[in-house]
This record gives structure tokens, sequence and C-alpha cells, in this order.
């Protein structure tokens, strides 16, 4: 069908790398709308929080290459810090393995109350050491913490919390609980013991002493990934148009969520857990969105997440890369009601409108090299629709309702009326697709650059 609707704007290069590294915004394969290190690996995206006016953002990290970072000599946290979301400053490793063990994924989070001893204000580190082989890893939960939010100092008594169970303690997700006679810290941990795997919660006054709250049975073996696995995601949504909010569970995969009610000690799910990034009738998506982390602290109360993004160019399969992996465009989440259940929805910062250069023009106008991409149109029964964009076929089929994107597909249904809604955010290397005003969204891990 003619796609005349289709309307293209220039994003501005943007300094997703640091500026204390000259010429890496040149690098033609290295995406600028996705957050990457300097140099080497990076992964799961760890300890996102607000802290005394910034945005700051650490990851796993392999300083010495490309290879996967659990190939590495050294485990670490990269940190970067921003004042917008959009242009982010590395500062270098924050945190180093030691002798408890690699360090594993983690959360942040700012102690106003001094309730962890570190001093009022202090920006804490909660992250997991492991030590034994892949498969075979036993956790230790940890703590670092800064006054600045740039030098991190370990805590002398860790680890706070010793292996809970046989199994790799690991990714505590922790949040504070301000609410009844008894303010705390909430912290969720994945763990795995007798075959299953499970989210597990936990209390603290002082991020230092936990007391047991719940388990959550994640219906997985030790061998067999269930609905939820690692890195477990916890946040209160606000549902669009009303005054009311619900809680989340979500796991690295986020092939699914779990809606349901929290207070404070004990999650109580909402009906069925539902489907979440991944869509019924996807077969070629694989896991290109990853371990996604919400940032704590947000100052306007907006719950907002990234995640690793796997496998872009640069993964050590170019020649003289130096660098491997990047992380996803923060997006925002919310709750919708859909024929009257809830869902959750996903949108691009605001902020990504800061990057605009000129006015929208037709897609077949434009030929730049970043980009926004809006399409709207209705389709019959029996319609599809197609554009390329710098080398990737974006389609959609009305009759198997599929949408097609860089060769991974994902099967979306329109819109009342046949409307289709798509918003692209094109890269060097990689894209994400949004659909259906972010009811639904596809990660594209591969592109020409």
């Amino acid at each position: 069908m003619n796609i005349s609707k289709a309307w293209c704007v220039a994003l501005a290069t943007i300094g997703a790398v640091s500026s204390l590294h000259a010429g890496l915004e040149s690098e033609l394969t290295r995406p600028q709308l996705h957050l990457t290190a300097p140099a080497g690996w990076i992964n799961d995206p760890n300890g996102l929080s607000y802290y005394k006016g910034e945005w700051h953002c650490f990851a796993q990290h392999n300083p010495d290459g490309v290879a996967p970072c659990w190939q590495g000599k050294d485990v670490c946290w990269y940190h970067w810090v921003s004042s917008n979301l959009l242009h982010w400053t590395a500062l270098g490793v924050a945190i180093h393995q030691d002798e408890l063990g690699t360090c594993a994924s983690g959360s942040a989070v700012t102690d106003p109350g001094n309730t962890a001893g570190f001093g009022a204000g202090a920006h804490v580190l909660v992250y997991s050491q492991l030590t034994g082989p892949v498969g075979q890893r036993h956790g230790k939960q940890c703590l670092a913490y800064s006054q600045d939010g740039r030098t991190y100092v370990k805590y002398a008594g860790n680890p706070v919390c010793e292996t809970l169970t046989h199994g790799g303690d690991r990714d505590p997700k922790v949040f504070w609980y301000g609410r009844g006679e008894t303010p705390h810290w909430v912290i969720v941990l994945y763990v795995e013991h007798d075959g299953s795997a499970y989210y597990t919660i936990y209390t603290s006054p002082d991020l230092k002493t936990w007391t047991f709250s719940q388990e959550i049975r994640a219906g997985a073996s030790g061998t067999q990934r269930g609905w939820l696995y690692e890195c477990p995601g916890m946040e209160e949504l606000r549902i669009e148009g009303e005054d009311a909010t619900r809680w989340i569970i979500w796991s690295a995969d986020a092939d699914y969520y779990q809606l349901g009610t929290f207070d404070g000690y004990v999650f109580t799910p909402d009906g069925e857990k539902q489907r979440g990034l991944h869509q019924p009738g996807n077969e070629t998506l694989g896991s290109g969105f990853y371990a996604a982390q919400s940032f704590s602290g947000t100052p306007d109360g907006r719950c907002i997440w990234m995640a690793w993004f796997q496998n872009p160019p640069g993964n050590g399969t170019l020649s003289g890369a130096k660098w491997s992996q990047c992380l996803s465009i923060p997006q925002e989440l919310s709750l919708r009601r859909v024929n009257g259940a809830l869902r959750l929805v996903r949108h691009p910062v605001a902020e990504f409108a800061g990057l605009r250069v000129g006015e929208a023009v037709p897609l077949d106008q434009f030929s730049g090299d970043l980009a926004e991409v809006s399409l709207k149109c209705k389709l019959t029964a029996s319609g599809s629709v197609a554009f390329n964009l710098r080398g990737m076929t974006v389609s959609y089929d009305a009759a198997t309702q599929k949408l097609t994107a860089g060769g991974s597909s994902v099967s979306w249904p329109l819109r009342e009326g046949g409307e289709l809604a798509l918003t692209v955010f094109l890269d060097r290397g990689c894209a994400e697709v949004f659909a259906q005003d972010g009811l639904d969204m596809l990660p594209v891990q591969t592109l020409p650059s």
C-alpha cells in the first residue's frame, strides 16, 4: 500500500559515549542512540538510579576485551552519568571483583535517613558477588557506598547476606517501602533450591540485616528456565487515565509479567501472568532485550527502565571492534486498560523529542543516519504494508497479524478499525520498533550500519 503517511525526522548524533573519549561518535558501526562502553564488553544494566541531580547507569563489564564479561578476568561495574537520559558521560569502572567473587547484577538506592550508617544521603550499591563456575555459582549480597556519586567504597562487613540456598542467589532489586507503621527496605532476589527457582522477598531496616518475607515460585529447575528467571523487576505503576496504581513483577527475559498488590511484605497476584515482550506466534525474536531494570529515585515519579540490548554490530565479529554490546534506549512504563484488562505500556522517554533536528519529512525524502519514523495507516483484513529503512525492511501483514523488522518478527493485532501505528527509532547497527501506542515493542538486534 502507499505509505505516504509515514514521516521521518532526523535525530541529532548524541554523546551516547563519553566526551572524555573524543572521536567515538564518528565510529560508523557504533550506535549513537544506545549506550556503549568506550571499549570492552557490557551486558546487564545495574544500579539504575537518580542521585544528586544526575541519572546513574552501571553495567556489567569486561574491561579486557570484547569477550562476554563472564569470560573475563575482572567482572566489574562500568559507570556513566547523565543530566538528561540522552547524553552520557563515561566515568570508568566503579567496582571491581575481589576475593568474594565476580560483580554480578544489582541495584542502587539513595539512603537519606542514613539507615545503613554510611552517612545521610549516601548512594548505596547493592550487588551480588558470585563464586564457582557458570551454572554452579553461589551468590553473596554485598554493599558499596558513595557520598559524591563518583567514588564507591565497598562495605568492610561484606557480605551482608551469605548464600541463602544451594543455588545462585543473585540480582538484588532494592527499594524503599515508606508506608505503614514501620517503613523499610525491600529486597527481591532470584534464588534456586531443591530443583526449582524462586523470587524471594526480604525486608531490612538497614540494608544489612535481612528478614525473609515471601517466596514466589518461578516454575524453573536448575537447567530449565521458568516464567521468572534472573534479574527481578518490581515496581508500582500508574494506570493511565485513573487515580490508581498496580504493582508489577518481571524477569530478565521479559517473556511474562505479573500484576498484583503489595503491602510491603507480600506480593499478591491479581489474575494470571501475562505475555510480555515476546508475543504468541513469535518464532524469531530471541532474547535481544534482556535484564531490564528500572531507575530508583526518579524525581517526577516516572518508572523508567533500560535493558541489555544484545548483539548489535561491534559484538566482536567486526574487524578491529574494541567494544561489544549496548543498552536499550530508556523507556517509560505505565499500565493501560485494553478491553477491560490491564496491559503493560512502554514508550521511549519524552526526553528523546529533544534530539529531533528540523521538521519531519515524508519517508521517501529522508536520507539521514539516525531517525525517528512514525507510521499510521488503516489496513483491510488482507492488507499489508512495507517500507525500507537503510537496508532494514519493516512490514506488516494483516492476514497473519505479523510484523517483521530486520529479520525478526512478532505477532501483533491491529487496533479496532484496522489501524496500525508504528514508531521506529533507527540507529547505527540496531533499531527499536514500538507499536500500537506502546502496547508492543520489537527489538531489532542487527542492522547494516
